[in-house]
């Protein structure tokens, strides 16, 4: 690895450098949350539903790890015990949320029993990390530990899990799910190739920098449906003619079908026809 290279990613562990990796995952989270509201508002989809509620479970995460690293920008809390558990238990579970989103579009009571018990074993695991963690985050670095080598392979191998759920499911937008998955398995691979010294990884944290913005496909899996036309017709009024004394609408008197008209006209010229041969009948006997 480059010096240039490792500058780059050291500059995302260490304040205020790290404030761009929050920053860009916030805003992708966000905004795709933000669009599959819409959606959902204009659709009322089931699915642009379950986007919706899976993109804010993801932005409350978001938010829960901005705070506790605003505190310990503070230095209200100790940092380097708290935040290098904690930001390895984040990562993961975003993984196994990003696979619930891609994965699971429509409802489905096994896949969101799995998420529920997946998100509560990445709690306790993380309180344990914490316990163990906590004597030794002042001689070691916390890349250095089995605790890391843990978190790492448990994402890596979740990330490698949602691929193939995926390939068999195929649900609509399924390649931009295996894209995003594939970009953070290749940033935890890196991460035990390029072993640095430090309580974040660099690489891990720039794959998730490129692939959570592709989140923001996740609402335009299903097409809005076309709002009705409607035809705004304005009705021509109707001319009533006003009689001349009273000034009220004249009522009309006199209603004759077409057909019953030219009926009367035929036998009123068939009976003038008969009454002028009777005439001429009795010229001529005269």
């Amino acid at each position: 690895m480059s010096a240039f290279t490792s500058l780059i990613l050291t500059q995302l562990t260490v304040p205020p450098g790290d404030l761009i990796y929050y920053i860009v995952l916030v805003f992708a989270v966000a905004s795709a949350l933000q669009s599959a509201f819409n959606h959902w508002r204009v659709s009322e989809f089931p699915q642009a539903k379950r986007a919706f509620i899976g993109l804010g479970v993801l932005l409350a995460a978001q938010v829960v790890m901005f705070v506790f690293s605003g505190l310990g920008w503070q230095r209200l809390i100790n940092p380097t015990v708290i935040l290098p558990p904690l930001d390895r238990a984040y990562i993961l579970f975003g993984v196994v949320w990003i696979i619930w989103l891609y994965a699971f579009p429509e409802p489905n009571k096994a896949a969101d029993a799995a998420a529920a018990l997946l998100s509560a074993g990445i709690l306790v695991a993380f309180g344990l990390s914490l316990l163990i963690w906590q004597p030794n985050a002042a001689s070691i670095s916390y890349n250095q530990t089995n605790d890391d080598w843990a978190w790492q392979i448990a994402s890596l191998l979740t990330a490698l899990i949602g691929i193939a759920i995926l390939f068999i499911r195929k649900p609509d937008g399924m390649w931009n799910g295996i894209m995003l998955l594939s970009i953070g398995f290749l940033g935890h691979v890196g991460h035990f190739l390029f072993a640095v010294e430090g309580n974040y990884s660099g690489i891990v944290r720039l794959a998730y920098m490129a692939g959570y913005p592709i989140l923001l496909t996740l609402p335009q899996r299903f097409a809005i449906p076309p709002a009705p036309v409607t035809l705004n017709v304005t009705p021509r009024p109707v001319t009533r003619k006003q009689d001349t004394l009273t000034g009220m609408p004249e009522r009309r008197r006199y209603s004759t079908d077409p057909k019953t008209f030219h009926a009367m006209l035929a036998l009123a010229e068939k009976g003038i026809g008969e009454l002028v041969a009777a005439q001429r009948q009795a010229l001529d006997r005269a």
